[in-house]
């Protein structure tokens, strides 16, 4: 089994933080509910007022469909983790890796750390048929709607998000002293997507169990001793409760 560095769950977190203004809204609507029926023809109110109730439920609404978004990304992070923590012993993975280097602050999934190289991991929960190549500032996610009906919404390339988590990491790295190249992985852990991408830069796979299958095939030019791999994940632990604390 590999050494597991958890960090704190963004999703996770942000998703509860939806799902508690979801509930602030209910709780508004049922006071002016009882407030109305309280008070009835005693209340004297801009009719603007009754507006509100409005805007609230369209509050749950939305509030509502960002929690479950989020949660979906958290399931696929979960997934792509059952796997990777079954890596050998030799491999550290960071989970939840919050990188700050002066002004740049980024979360990656994942950093993979063995012999064989140090890795990240982006990992995406999506449904669907998704189009798009690694140039393209968007992608295109056609699916189907709870009645049937195709729609069509733009998504943030997430090939150019998991270039930029290697990007802040090599240089994380460089100015530590170590000269790596970080080896870059974007996973779709819903093995029902349709993926039609164009990459051939970074390496996209459909399905968590792939991961682990490519990390230890994967040869790199040179290997990593084991006092670097010591130094690396020491700094990455260093770096990790410098953030959380």
């Amino acid at each position: 089994m590999a050494n597991v560095h958890k960090g704190k769950k963004t999703l996770n977190r942000q998703s509860r933080q939806y799902l508690f203004s979801a509930f602030v809204c209910a709780g508004l609507i049922g006071t002016y509910v009882v407030m109305i029926f309280r008070l009835g023809e005693e209340l004297s109110i801009n009719p603007f007022f009754h507006l509100l109730p409005v805007i609230w439920l369209m509050g749950i609404f939305y509030y509502c469909r960002r929690y479950r978004i989020l949660q979906a990304g958290a399931r696929g992070e979960n997934e792509i983790l059952t796997y990777v923590r079954k890596l050998p012993n030799q491999y550290h993975v960071f989970s939840n890796f919050v990188i700050q280097e002066k002004r740049i602050r980024d979360e990656a999934d994942f950093i993979v750390v063995g012999e064989n190289g140090v890795f990240v991991v982006e990992g995406k929960n999506h449904l669907g048929k998704i189009v798009g190549t690694e140039d393209d500032i968007e992608w295109k996610q056609y699916k189907f709607g709870q009645k049937g009906k195709l729609y069509t919404k733009n998504m943030m390339n997430p090939i150019k998000q998991t270039k930029w988590h290697r990007h802040n990491i090599e240089g994380m790295l460089r100015n530590a002293g170590f000269c790596i190249s970080v080896v870059p992985l974007l996973v779709f852990t819903n093995t029902a997507v349709q993926l039609e991408i164009a990459s051939s830069e970074i390496v996209v796979l459909k399905g968590s169990k792939y991961v682990n299958d490519y990390i230890l095939r994967y040869s790199p030019q040179r290997k990593l001793d084991k006092h670097m791999i010591k130094d690396i994940v020491a700094l990455l632990e260093k770096k990790a409760r410098v953030i959380q604390s």
